[in-house]
């Protein structure tokens, strides 16, 4: 970087309000560089520094959007009073955490899924209806958690995510899965807890790495034959209107090691069904 635009970036840095007054007004002498080191344009640049410095948790090392390893906010009534998220969050290429917390905000721009170097992304949004096919450009993502949204139909593009080890999906109105999470080979945690599945597609049975899979509270009447293929530690199904026999069923023609239904619990190799088993 030229010495000119360090000493700029370090007027920034200084949280001096004379000082970032002053890189404001020199910023624009600067397009060129900011174009080059971050590939975003001076407006982009000073709304993304706006937001940053808004928000505590970056108290520092925020003028260089390439150190920025986190991204976590809390937006809406009682936070961080933004309506939308900032521009030019594609220039925060080395993110490898996305966390987000609104209960303002309907959708997530896909400048967002731009961030190819993201490994775990937490949205918990109440807003949030759809979940963009664009996710699928995540592909060094591990850990998957959508929370608390109104999000019924998951995109077919999630079955891309083939580094995905991890999938926690906790109290949306989810109705299915969509027949490509059979292509999520390494997954091995699956929580579905308190969303509204009523049917599980067969293909459920390819995940060959599955070791955990919650399902409590959904409206479940009945599993997939597939089911039986998966090589499960623990499958949670209370609180879904499955019959009895269905669960013996698991119990005798499966391998799963542990069957938690309502206040049966089922292990295959201790044979206590009085032990509560938790996550």
């Amino acid at each position: 970087m030229r010495s000119e635009f360090i000493h700029l970036l370090e007027l920034f840095e200084s949280r001096n309000t004379e000082n970032i007054a002053l890189a404001i007004q020199l910023a624009p002498h600067f397009s060129a560089d900011f174009q080059k080191h971050f590939d975003c344009s001076v407006e982009e640049y000073l709304d993304l520094f706006s937001f940053l410095n808004e928000y505590s948790i970056f108290s520092r090392k925020i003028s260089n959007l390439l150190e920025i390893k986190m991204f976590h906010f809390m937006i809406g009534e009682g936070y961080v009073d933004f309506s939308r998220l900032p521009k030019g969050l594609h220039a925060l290429k080395n993110i490898s955490l996305f966390s987000l917390y609104s209960s303002t905000l309907d959708f997530i721009p896909d400048e967002v899924f731009s961030l190819i170097n993201i490994d775990e992304l937490f949205l918990r949004m109440y807003q949030l209806q759809t979940l963009s096919p664009a996710i699928a450009k995540l592909k060094n993502l591990k850990e998957f958690t959508l929370h608390d949204t109104l999000i019924s139909i998951l995109p077919e593009e999630i079955g891309l995510l083939e580094n995905l080890e991890w999938l926690n999906m906790w109290r949306n109105p989810i109705k299915t899965l969509p027949s490509s999470i059979e292509k999520l080979e390494r997954l091995e945690d699956l929580f579905l807890d308190e969303n509204e599945i009523e049917y599980l597609p067969p293909e459920i049975g390819n995940l060959k790495n599955l070791r955990y899979l919650s399902l409590e509270n959904n409206s479940l009447s009945a599993l997939p034959q597939e089911i039986k293929k998966l090589p499960l530690k623990k499958l949670v199904l209370s609180k879904n209107p499955l019959q009895q026999q269905i669960i013996d069923d698991l119990v005798q023609n499966s391998d799963i090691e542990t069957i938690i239904f309502n206040d049966y619990v089922f292990n295959r190799y201790e044979q206590n069904e009085n032990e509560v088993w938790s996550w």
